[in-house]
């Protein structure tokens, strides 16, 4: 994956074909995710991190997540239960 959010999957380009469906896509993607492949990976630097080092790679995409993948806060108003809010 590129730090742009852009996705390096066959399946989207050179490999598609309409009957493949929106599940089968979804399906490559989660492969990747569960099993990168390293020496073809669209963000050089985490796959050459990732052959490299495991536990550099894992820290670094622990870094990442914790940075770009904590839940939206909510305002004020969202964490007021609706038996307390105010009524016209």
């Amino acid at each position: 994956m590129a730090k742009g959010g852009e996705i390096c999957v066959n399946v989207l380009k050179r490999d598609w074909a309409r009957d493949l469906g929106l599940r089968h896509v979804l399906l490559v993607v989660r492969c990747l995710l569960v099993e990168p492949f390293p020496e073809s990976a669209l963000n050089e630097e985490a796959g050459k991190l990732l052959l490299e080092s495991y536990a550099a790679y894992a820290a670094h995409a622990a870094l990442l997540t914790s940075i770009h993948a904590q839940p939206a806060k909510r305002c004020a108003a969202q964490l007021v239960p609706n038996s307390q809010k105010l009524k016209p």
